[in-house]
């Protein structure tokens, strides 16, 4: 699997924040986009190693931007996560490294507020959905853990997965 580039869809934010109702000056559009770059930098990781590349941080940067300018837009993100072919899916499987700036923060390691935190949805209904570290992401372990928690009963129960 190839690694896909990172396209900006920095001009579609600018053209859809400056438009009615939001209509933000470009100042004001700026100066948020910085705020959430500055936020992922000093929320990346400094203690253990990571894959999440700077296109992927870029590709945040915009993600968050659109969440907090277009709280209640019907619209959904038009940026497209940069591929990684060293991992594709979330991993939680009740693991989530503490974020060194949460903990001086005094926030846990699921705090949404970190911007590495993302609600993930299962594609079972039956699935709560669960939150997962961005950054901690590779295409071996199963996403759910619910599925995981069912997979590991189905082990013990002496199925054998092929």
């Amino acid at each position: 699997m190839e690694a896909s580039r990172f396209s900006s869809v920095r001009d579609q934010i600018i053209t859809k924040a400056r438009a009615h109702p939001y209509e933000l000056s470009t100042l004001e559009i700026v100066e948020k986009m910085k705020k959430m770059r500055e936020l992922i930098e000093l929320h990346k990781p400094k203690t253990y190693n990571t894959c999440f590349t700077n296109e992927e941080r870029r590709w945040l940067a915009e993600l968050l931007c659109w969440e907090s300018m277009f709280p209640d837009s019907k619209t959904k993100f038009p940026g497209k996560r940069p591929r990684n072919p060293a991992k594709q899916l979330p991993v939680s499987i009740g693991y989530v490294p503490q974020c060194e700036q949460c903990m001086q923060e005094g926030r846990s390691a699921t705090d949404e507020q970190c911007p590495y935190i993302r609600m993930v949805s299962c594609s079972r209904e039956d699935h709560p959905d669960y939150k997962t570290r961005l950054d901690m992401e590779n295409g071996v372990d199963p996403t759910c853990p619910a599925c995981h928690s069912e997979r590991m009963g189905e082990l013990k129960d002496g199925w054998v997965f092929v």
